[in-house]
């Protein structure tokens, strides 16, 4: 039982230090590449560069909001660049705007779902 014990200790505190020693393998590296928003296939979207007050420089994509509607702030997270994220968007766009579209007559009369709607939309759409 003490030799069982022993063992997985060792094994544990094998695991740990290899943890240790490959850390920095793990952690989401950002990408340096810059991407204008145009070339991310975003029309009327303009790059911001500004400072935060330690100095580190910070660059938004930012659009206006249409009038009457909500500003949309979204944060990419540490990993890649912002154009790296549209496959993503893509990939879960007909989940997220499937319920958003209105469906006219003549796209009832074609037996069309607001799913294939949108996927024919983002057909259309590249991604980087």
């Amino acid at each position: 039982m003490l030799n069982l014990f022993l063992s997985l200790v060792g094994i544990f505190a094998l695991f740990c230090i290899v943890a240790r020693l490959l850390h920095r393998y793990f952690v989401y590296v950002p990408d340096p590449k810059r991407v204008a928003p145009k070339d991310a296939g975003l029309a009327n979207v303009e790059e911001i560069v500004f400072k935060a007050t330690d100095g580190t420089r910070l660059i938004a994509w930012y659009r206006p909001a249409k009038p009457g509607k909500p500003t949309l702030l979204y944060f990419q997270g540490n990993y890649g660049n912002a154009a790296a994220r549209a496959g993503k968007i893509k990939a879960i766009g007909a989940d997220v705007l499937r319920h958003r579209v209105i469906l006219t007559y003549e796209a009832e009369a074609e037996e069309l779902t607001s799913e294939q709607v949108v996927r024919k939309l983002f057909d259309h759409v590249e991604v980087p």
